[in-house]
């Protein structure tokens, strides 16, 4: 069970949340300390957001999937960015996969538009507003002029993870001459998002929602139905991945993950 001190510091965070509901677009609703526990792909991070095990997705950036040219190494740069630092999140949006969409910052250094300038992700149009989408508009086409990162590779190879994910559904996708994109063309590119309201309501149901402070052992159920627990620094702790539709959850010691039904991973 949560302490006293750690249930007020939530109540004080979620009366933060109302009082920020009339914040500016894109302007982070809540701050929030973190700390990395394992870098999912590019653009995911698990961490603990106050003290509590979470998923984050860095907002305004797409980077290209783990098995696109560039995957891997959009995921190694944001693990050398992220790895055993503390973080700082701008709390934006829930997303539906249920991740806090954030902004992150190290030591005073925003996480996605490193990224973003280092040629290891794109501005995400579709999910992008002021105040960052000049920005990161801007950080995107400094990279491709440079030819920086997924950049330096000929321009007819440079595939848009959200054109190489509609694809894999079966849809088809446009031809974009990418060569005649520009930071004020991304910018025109971008949408309006939910109101302000909207999002400070959703953040305040996810917070809530997190499993108490120092639960951090992964119950994940495999595609036969077995249900296995993962320590933080095992081998599959990384890649797993927790959906509590499919009755995956976290732990905060093995004996509640055993009496739930779950064994360790061999």
């Amino acid at each position: 069970m949560p302490s006293n001190t750690a249930c007020r510091g939530v109540t004080v965070m979620l009366l933060a949340l109302a009082g920020l509901a009339s914040s500016q677009a894109a302007a982070p609703l809540l701050n929030y300390e973190a700390e990395a526990l394992a870098v999912i792909d590019g653009d995911t991070v698990e961490a603990t957001v106050a003290g509590r095990a979470a998923q984050l997705r860095l907002y305004g950036i797409d980077a290209p999937e783990l098995v696109q040219a560039h995957g891997e190494g959009a995921r190694a740069e944001l693990q050398r960015l992220v790895a055993g630092r503390k973080l700082r999140i701008g709390a934006i949006d829930i997303d539906r996969y249920d991740r806090l969409i954030a902004l992150v910052e190290v030591d005073g250094r925003n996480v996605n538009e490193a990224l973003l300038a280092g040629g290891f992700a794109w501005a995400y149009r579709a999910y992008l507003e002021e105040p960052a989408a000049g920005r990161f508009c801007a950080a995107e086409a400094d990279a491709r002029n440079a030819r920086r990162g997924l950049w330096h590779d000929s321009p007819n190879r440079w595939d848009a993870p959200w054109d190489y994910r509609e694809r894999q559904r079966g849809s088809t996708v446009g031809t974009i001459d990418r060569r005649q994109e520009t930071a004020a063309s991304c910018v025109a590119a971008t949408r309006a998002q939910p109101e302000t309201a909207e999002r400070g309501a959703r953040i305040a149901t996810w917070f809530a929602a997190l499993p108490a402070p120092g639960c951090v052992i992964k119950g994940n159920v495999s595609g036969s139905g077995a249900r296995i627990y993962h320590l933080p620094g095992t081998s599959g702790y990384q890649s797993t991945r927790i959906d509590p539709a499919r009755g995956e959850r976290w732990f905060c010691d093995e004996r509640e993950a055993g009496a739930a039904g779950f064994r360790r991973a061999r």
